[in-house]
C-alpha cells in the first residue's frame, strides 16, 4: 500500500495533479510572505497591501483545493510552514541578500496565479507530468 502525502506526490491523475497544485499554492504563499518581509520600503502601504492580497489569494486557493480533496486543512498549513522554512532557510541560506534566488525560481509561477488562466495552465501542466 502506498501512502500519499501533500509533499511527495507526482501527478499521474487528477487527484495527484491537484495535490501538486496545492503544493504550488503553499510555495507561493511562503514566497509572498518572504516578499512582504523583505520589502524594499516597509512603509509603502500600497506595496504591502498588494502582497498581502496575493498571500490571501494563494492561501484561500490552497485551502479550497485541500478541502475539495477531503484532506484536513491543517495539512495545507503544515505545507506552508515547511515551504517557508525551505525557501528562507534552505534556498536563501537565511539571508535576505539571497532573495533573488527565490525570486528567480518562484516569481513567475506565483505571479501566474493572479489569473484563473494561470491556475488552469498550471493544473494542466501537472496533468501532463
Amino acid at each position: 500500500m502506498t501512502t500519499m502525502t501533500i509533499s511527495n506526490v507526482n501527478a499521474l491523475d487528477r487527484t495527484n495533479a491537484t495535490i501538486n497544485l496545492i503544493n504550488d499554492f503553499a510555495t507561493c504563499y511562503a514566497y509572498w510572505n518572504i516578499v512582504e518581509q523583505g520589502a524594499p520600503n516597509p512603509n509603502d502601504t500600497t506595496f504591502k497591501k498588494g502582497v498581502q492580497m496575493e498571500q490571501l489569494i494563494t492561501y484561500n486557493l490552497g485551502k479550497h483545493y485541500t478541502k475539495k480533496l477531503g484532506l484536513k486543512e491543517e495539512s495545507f498549513d503544515a505545507s506552508v510552514d515547511n515551504m517557508y522554512k525551505n525557501l528562507f532557510v534552505e534556498e536563501m541560506g537565511g539571508r535576505w541578500g539571497n532573495f533573488m534566488i527565490v525570486e528567480n525560481k518562484y516569481g513567475d509561477l506565483c505571479n501566474s496565479f493572479r489569473t484563473e488562466d494561470g491556475i488552469a495552465k498550471r493544473y494542466l501542466y501537472w496533468l501532463s507530468q
